[in-house]
């Protein structure tokens, strides 16, 4: 199995650094956080040492569930469980706030009374003591639609990216104010950052608000889903940069989510040995061995380095 994924990192990597060598993309935790399901990226307590992420039915989004896992004494991550605020019901996304005493995430769960077939709406959970409290629901006028993702910054504000009325049935990415402890409504980030008619996407906001890098299928990219970088001075988004290859792929890449350490960028992306042709034919135990495996075009996860890609973006 190692050998099988050794290759498939090869064939997946191989072609997509000839296009930037100095921005290197590498597979994370096989077997972990990267495995034959779909699974989006995780998010980290500040000290780096509690992991939670969504793992997915091959259908997307069919069912998905929140995992959580522990760093041992060695440096490895511990075998995953069900998050505790997880397990029932269609859970995604979950997303640390920067003290480590709330997660925000995705889920379709009904409130009291209403049947589960809706949308998504933003829910969260707060730390107590050792464990989690209830779930807590955003105020209806926020959850009012489809949601999509969430992020939360320093200054309490959240990014959401989802369905409403003004975003013309595609996705459009948002900010939440927070002001004296309330949050106000959603303002539309405008025509910059979501193009029109085009679906725009989970939003990763740096804790300080000083770039944002998002999924969107913008016209100039070279795949499904392409990750974009944006940077915000005096109050005004700047024009998105497309990510260069090997970050971007010719597949979908979404869901960008920092280390609290600042040195990473995780996402998630589909790609896998069928993007390219087979050098060769295979038997049908390397068959099994490439579709339960990492690779296998059904969602893993990735990282780069986040000062690299920085660095590179800024010299754009």
């Amino acid at each position: 199995m190692k050998k099988t994924i050794a290759l498939l990192l090869t064939i997946i990597a191989g072609t997509a650094n000839a296009q930037s060598p100095a921005l290197k993309v590498e597979l994370v935790e096989p077997g972990v956080f990267s495995t034959a399901a779909g699974e989006l990226p995780p998010t980290f307590s500040p000290d780096g040492k509690t992991a939670f992420w969504s793992v997915s039915t091959p259908s997307y989004a069919r069912w998905i569930v929140i995992l959580q896992s522990q760093k041992g004494a060695n440096g490895s991550w511990l075998a995953p469980t069900v998050a505790p605020f997880s397990g029932q019901w269609i859970d995604a996304d979950p997303f640390f706030t920067e003290d480590g005493k709330r997660v925000y995430f995705l889920s379709r769960r009904p409130l009291t009374g209403e049947t589960p077939e809706r949308g998504y709406r933003i829910w969260y959970v707060n730390r107590e003591g050792n464990s989690w409290g209830a779930p807590v629901a955003l105020p209806a006028e926020i959850n009012n639609s489809d949601m999509h993702y969430v992020a939360p910054v320093r200054s309490g504000a959240l990014y959401i990216a989802g369905i409403r009325q003004d975003s013309n049935n595609q996705g459009d990415i948002y900010k939440v104010p927070f002001a004296n402890g309330v949050w106000q409504a959603p303002v539309n980030l405008g025509p910059t950052i979501n193009a029109p008619n085009i679906h725009d996407t989970t939003p990763y906001v740096a804790p300080d608000e000083s770039y944002m890098i998002y999924a969107t299928s913008r016209q100039g990219g070279v795949g499904g889903l392409d990750l974009y970088i944006s940077f915000h001075n005096g109050g005004v988004w700047s024009t998105p940069k497309l990510l260069p290859e090997p970050i971007n792929s010719r597949v979908r890449d979404f869901c960008p989510i920092a280390s609290p350490d600042g040195q990473w960028l995780y996402f998630s992306s589909d790609r896998g040995f069928a993007d390219e042709p087979l050098k060769a034919p295979v038997n049908y135990d390397a068959v099994k061995k490439m579709l339960n495996a990492p690779g296998n075009s059904v969602g893993d996860v990735y990282r780069t380095s986040l000062p690299a890609l920085l660095t590179w973006a800024r010299g754009q």
